[in-house]
């Protein structure tokens, strides 16, 4: 039996021919950079500071992590009563983790709530940086590095 997420989108339209290797979209990488100033940064000091702020912390990153492909916005899909309770299935976390998480995040200006399904992760340059590159530009990096190192 063919599992199912729950959290991907039905784009609506009916299924097509299987892809063929021209059609198929390159696969894309995407990083986030911790800045070496992370943990010294104040907004993370006070979450660290809070009970459980370790793990507010982690659940910070993770949420950076959801959003990178979507420039940083985070889509309630209306599967569970609460967008906090579809993150927390999500990143398998306690809903109580997540919500006081979100609740510090947006007093501290890292998350925006846009409306009541959506929220924004707002990037502090001081903290966090994102990337990205193709799968054939990867390759391409990798070969220059092996060029630089074999002339070495």
């Amino acid at each position: 039996m063919e599992t199912v997420n729950p959290f991907q989108r039905y784009s609506g339209e009916a299924e097509s021919e299987p892809e063929t290797t021209s059609s198929k979209k390159e696969k894309r990488y995407y990083w986030l950079k911790l800045m070496d100033g992370f943990f010294d940064d104040k907004h993370i000091k006070l979450l660290r500071s809070q009970e459980n702020g370790d793990k507010m912390v982690i659940i910070y990153l993770m949420l950076q992590l959801k959003a990178l492909k979507s420039e940083g916005v985070i889509d309630y899909m209306r599967i569970m009563p609460s967008i906090e309770e579809e993150i927390a299935v999500d990143i398998g976390e306690s809903v109580e983790s997540v919500k006081s998480t979100v609740d510090m995040l947006v007093k501290m200006r890292l998350v925006e709530a846009l409306d009541d399904s959506t929220l924004f992760m707002i990037t502090k340059k001081e903290l966090l940086d994102y990337g990205g590159e193709t799968a054939a530009a990867e390759r391409q990096r990798k070969s220059r590095e092996n060029r630089k190192n074999s002339s070495l």
